[in-house]
C-alpha cells in the first residue's frame, strides 16, 4: 500500500490530517479498545491521522470514547447480523468471493448457528 500516495489524494479532497501515531500510541489504543490493527491501517495511521467528525479519534483514550467506539462497533454487529439474517445467501456468496470460502466457513457456521 503506498500510504503517502494515499494520505495526499485524501488530502486533496479536503481530509485534514495529523501526525502519525507512534508504536506506542497504536500499542495503546490496541490495548485500551480491546483489538488489534490490521497490518494496513496500523501503517496507515502511523504515516497520518485523518481527523474530523467523519473519523474516530485513537488517541483519545478517555471513557466517553470508548462508549462511542463500542457503540460504533455495535452497530456494524447489528448491520451485519441482519444481514446474515435477511440477506443469509448474498452474504455468503459476497463473502466466499472476497474473503475464500473455506477461510470464513467455520468462523461464519459458528455465527450463523446462532441466529
Amino acid at each position: 500500500m503506498d500510504v503517502a500516495r494515499m494520505i495526499n489524494r485524501l488530502k486533496n479532497v479536503g481530509i485534514d490530517f495529523e501526525e502519525g501515531m507512534t508504536e506506542k500510541e497504536l500499542d495503546s489504543a490496541e490495548k485500551y479498545f480491546l483489538f488489534c490493527f490490521p497490518k494496513e491501517i496500523r501503517e496507515f495511521l502511523s504515516c497520518g491521522v485523518p481527523v474530523g467528525s467523519s473519523f474516530f479519534d485513537y488517541r483519545d483514550l478517555s471513557d466517553n470514547n470508548l462508549k462511542h467506539f463500542r457503540d460504533f462497533a455495535a452497530s456494524i454487529e447489528r448491520s451485519f447480523r441482519f444481514d446474515l439474517e435477511n440477506n443469509r445467501e448474498e452474504m455468503l456468496e459476497l463473502l466466499g468471493e472476497k474473503l475464500g470460502f473455506f477461510r470464513i466457513l467455520r468462523p461464519l457456521t459458528v455465527l450463523l448457528s446462532n441466529i
